[in-house]
């Protein structure tokens, strides 16, 4: 089973049916049609200039990510990143090899973008695993948790939004690729134009409470966002400009990539010490004109006709949440902790360190995705039957689930709790952190945890498409999710690429390692474990 249906978990689905397996992909929407896969602009970063190798591609990684990243899964990336692509290109994904001669990011040593779009990737995925008579495509399904039996996941208990019940679904092995976190935030670009992605942690949420550990939880990467004309609000791979703030001064230092912590950094910096609002101007320059893929040109007419481009007007932008670097730890065989489940994609940590270079997001998910698919698939060929779950946790689910829809006369609307939520992260646990805010920030997020039995739920509609029920779920995912990155924050005393303590300005030797999540009884517990170098 593949809890996640973006690129990691369709690319894994693909891999897995290939060796036979009997394959169930449950995805929250219809597939291809939601999560972040679609949204991404396509750069897909390899090897392939003259001089460049997968060996070099991983020493810029490392070095670009603050040492943070384990080396064995760096390897993994880069040499199997130009493979990868090409069997895309056997799955009928068209390709642009054509890489421009510029890097992407002004610290690598070799340009390496090849050109791929989301959409592209998962509608050629998606048309082979329709093809298959042995994969069951779950659509409209929603995991509430991970089963498990003597320390062993068996499976999940999934919510059928369409129909409004509960499937049950046994395994011998489980693959989690939900995606990322970023809604906890008020301002992030996993929720283009306010629209959300489903990016609640599920995930991470799901595999702590199996017993798998979370590693580097701190580190998100922000970027520049937009937020007006409200039409781009939260778009990303708008053109990057020259920022300029609200006496029309530019004030970046020359030599920043657009994704790195130190642009970021300088953003916030103009922002709270009140020379905002931030703008990005491109007015009176020519919009390039190269067009390495037919949606995305089509894309840069629609914003052109609608006048909202830099070329058009000025573009306010505030800093949101774009990427998390950490995640569930894994190993080169995709492995947690935990035997029986696997995770790809951007729900697993420990590849990109302290900072994700642009363009390694995709052949992370598509290199990844396949090994999580043939390690599990090797692992189901070891294993017997499924170990079967725990039927007082499918009784458990069945009762939450239930007593939600019974409907409440809570004081607070799920939509409320979350926007409390964002708020809370947006304060203390942003760009710029300190052990003081971070500690009020758990404060507070424990004071919403108490109140979740005070939500108040609608019950019109019962189960079937109710979306307050959908927003009760994701915001427990949310608060969890927050608690954990809190936790994470306030274990790493030092200040390492995009984690920026206050109260530790410096890089501390000490701490080259990962920090440590997990779920110990009802609570969340931090420590640190070695970098594998």
């Amino acid at each position: 089973m593949i809890i996640g249906a973006g690129g990691a978990g369709a690319r894994a689905a693909v891999e897995a049916a290939r060796l036979g397996k009997r394959v169930t992909l449950v995805c929250r929407s219809p597939l291809g049609r939601g999560g972040l896969t679609p949204t991404a602009n396509g750069g897909y970063h390899a090897a392939v200039w003259p001089g460049d190798s997968p060996a070099i591609h991983a020493e810029d990684l490392v070095r670009m990510g603050c040492h943070v990243n384990d080396r064995d899964l760096v390897r993994v990336l880069t040499e199997e990143a130009v493979p990868e692509a090409h069997r895309l290109e056997e799955l009928g994904a068209k390709i642009n090899w054509d890489v421009p001669p510029k890097p992407a990011e002004p610290q690598m040593r070799y340009p390496r973008s090849l050109f791929v779009p989301g959409k592209v990737i998962l509608s050629a995925l998606r048309r082979h695993l329709k093809a298959q008579d042995h994969v069951l495509l779950l659509e409209d399904h929603l995991a509430i948790r991970l089963l498990t039996r003597d320390g062993e996941v068996a499976g999940a208990v999934l919510f059928h939004m369409r129909e409004g019940n509960l499937v049950v679904c046994e395994s011998k092995a489980t693959i989690l690729a939900t995606g990322s976190m970023g809604e906890i935030y008020p301002l992030t670009a996993q929720e283009p134009m306010g629209i959300p992605t489903g990016s609640t942690g599920s995930g991470y949420v799901f595999a702590a409470l199996a017993g798998a550990d979370l590693v580097d939880m701190e580190m998100i990467q922000f970027s520049a966002v937009p937020v007006v004309p409200p039409l781009v609000q939260g778009m990303r791979c708008l053109p990057w400009a020259a920022m300029l703030n609200g006496q029309g001064k530019e004030f970046l230092p020359s030599g920043l990539g657009e994704y790195s912590h130190e642009a970021a950094q300088s953003i916030c910096r103009e922002l709270r010490e009140g020379r905002g609002p931030v703008w990005m101007d491109l007015r009176g320059q020519k919009p390039s004109s190269h067009s390495r893929h037919p949606l995305f040109g089509r894309r840069n007419e629609l914003l052109q006709e609608l006048g909202v481009t830099p070329y058009q007007q000025p573009v306010e932008v505030g800093v949101g949440a774009l990427f998390m670097m950490g995640g569930i730890h894994i190993n080169e065989r995709c492995e947690t902790l935990v035997p029986r489940l696997y995770a790809a994609g951007e729900v697993s940590g420990n590849v990109h360190g302290a900072r994700r270079v642009s363009g390694n997001a995709f052949p992370e998910m598509i290199v990844f995705g396949a090994r999580a698919g043939r390690f599990a698939a090797q692992e189901a060929d070891k294993r017997g039957g499924p170990p079967g779950a725990q039927e007082d946790q499918i009784r458990e689910s069945m009762e939450a689930l239930s007593d939600l829809c019974q409907g409440r006369a809570g004081d607070i609307a799920p939509r409320e709790m979350r926007q409390a939520i964002r708020q809370i992260m947006g304060k203390h646990a942003h760009v710029f952190r300190n052990g003081e805010g971070i500690k009020e920030a758990l404060v507070q997020l424990r004071g919403l945890e108490r109140n979740l039995p005070s939500l108040r739920i609608d019950p019109v509609g019962g189960m079937r498409y109710n979306p307050r029920l959908i927003e009760a779920l994701d915001v427990r995912w949310l608060l969890h999710t927050a608690q954990i990155v809190c936790r994470a924050a306030l274990q790493r005393e030092e200040s390492r690429g995009f984690h920026f303590r206050e109260d530790f300005p410096e890089a501390r030797e000490s701490w080259l390692r990962h920090t440590v999540v997990r779920r110990v009884g009802a609570e969340w517990v931090s420590d640190s474990k070695p970098i594998v170098m």
